[in-house]
């Protein structure tokens, strides 16, 4: 099964970014459709990587101008509320179910709902947003203004848990989420 996956995915012409703080691969040739094969290889590559999150980029480098993902997330890992101070993001999902969030400069939800297949949400410039998996695993393309730039990209919600904050902390704040998610019905 496994040789037959490697051999299956062998023709896709990924290159694999080692500098990303999650895995992440980019197409070797800048035109390319997008099929099942690439969304069946990050199904793969997270199974077999400890459920891990993982992300295939279709713009050319961390300094496009453009950046277009399809990326895997897991229910179990934690997405800390943000905002970008000239860019907003653009959700569209092609499996799962994902909840976005909307939130004041308090941390106060200010909008929240769920994003089921072919259904797309838009988050403003300068608007703290979080998204969190409600399915075990979502799939999701992610469009936002380049460039990327690291530790200055995000700007956190200083009322949210920190990624390092202890599992009880975060899992607490994400039912929380979800129960305010669940109350907006």
């Amino acid at each position: 099964m496994k040789n037959f996956q490697k051999n299956k995915f062998f023709n896709l012409s990924l290159s694999f970014d080692k500098k990303a703080k999650t895995p992440s691969f980019y197409l070797k040739k800048k035109s390319k459709k997008i099929d099942k094969t690439y969304i069946d290889f990050l199904k793969y590559y997270s199974e077999h990587n400890n459920h891990c999150d993982v992300r295939i980029c279709l713009h050319e480098n961390r300094k496009s101008s453009n950046h277009d993902m399809i990326l895997l997330q897991n229910k179990k890992n934690y997405y800390r509320p943000h905002k970008h101070y000239n860019k907003g993001d653009t959700f569209h999902v092609i499996q799962g179910i994902l909840a976005y969030f909307i939130f004041d400069d308090f941390g106060l939800i200010k909008n929240c709902g769920k994003l089921k297949k072919n259904e797309l949400f838009r988050t403003e410039i300068n608007q703290y947003h979080a998204i969190l998996p409600i399915s075990n695993k979502v799939i999701y393309h992610e469009n936002k203004k380049g460039p990327f730039l690291k530790v200055r990209d995000s700007i956190f919600l200083k009322q949210s848990p920190k990624i390092n904050d202890d599992t009880m902390i975060i899992n607490n704040y994400k039912k929380l989420l979800i129960r305010k998610l669940n109350a907006s019905k």
